[in-house]
């Protein structure tokens, strides 16, 4: 009997120490347009989203200062961010445009597509109560065999310190970034003019 009960104890102590305090948090939501197109014979490919590598780590990351980051434990990602952003823009770019022929490329895509994304985001970071996002995404337009260069810096404030606030501002911080996307894909294809 005394071991029947040692047992009990001993797993409630392990499920009690493999059960922290963590909170899990998405990114991969994407935000409704503020204008949208009606363009239903582009097509478009995003090629790469590159992430700097602390945003692989799975847990929050905060820049202490110019040159130091920090983890937050408590907070971890319940995705991968690269696939996840990847997916948003996709889905972003699919209502903006009020299009689905929004793809990976080039694994879903069998044919070209009129413009291909490959976007590099350099710095997405809480820093000194604001979100910083730097990056940069190069546009191929098919139709006149030209690449397009474009960069964005934006921030947003975060009223806490509190990791749910951070995310939020993350979350709209990247929704300014992917209206600059649609924006450069709007200026330069004729689908959308």
């Amino acid at each position: 009997m005394t071991l029947h009960y040692l047992f009990i104890f001993t797993t409630l102590l392990f499920f009690a120490g493999c059960s922290g305090n963590q909170s899990y948090f998405l990114l991969s939501t994407p935000t409704q347009p503020k204008k949208v197109y009606h363009a239903p014979k582009l097509s478009i490919g995003v090629q790469h989203l590159t992430l700097p590598d602390y945003m692989k780590k799975h847990k929050l990351t905060i820049a202490t200062s110019s040159s130091a980051i920090t983890q937050i434990e408590s907070a971890v990602w319940g995705e991968d961010l690269d696939n996840g952003l990847k997916h948003r823009m996709i889905s972003f770019l699919q209502k903006k445009f009020q299009n689905p022929q929004v793809y990976l490329y080039p694994w879903s895509v069998y044919s070209n597509p009129t413009v291909t994304i490959d976007i590099n985001i350099h710095r997405f970071v809480p820093q000194n109560e604001r979100v910083y996002l730097d990056a940069s995404w190069t546009l191929y337009i098919n139709a006149t065999h030209k690449n397009e260069a474009y960069r964005f810096a934006g921030s947003l404030p975060f009223v806490s310190q509190n990791p749910a606030d951070i995310v939020d501002a993350m979350h709209r911080t990247f929704g300014l970034f992917e209206e600059s996307v649609a924006g450069s894909i709007a200026i330069n294809t004729k689908e959308t003019k």
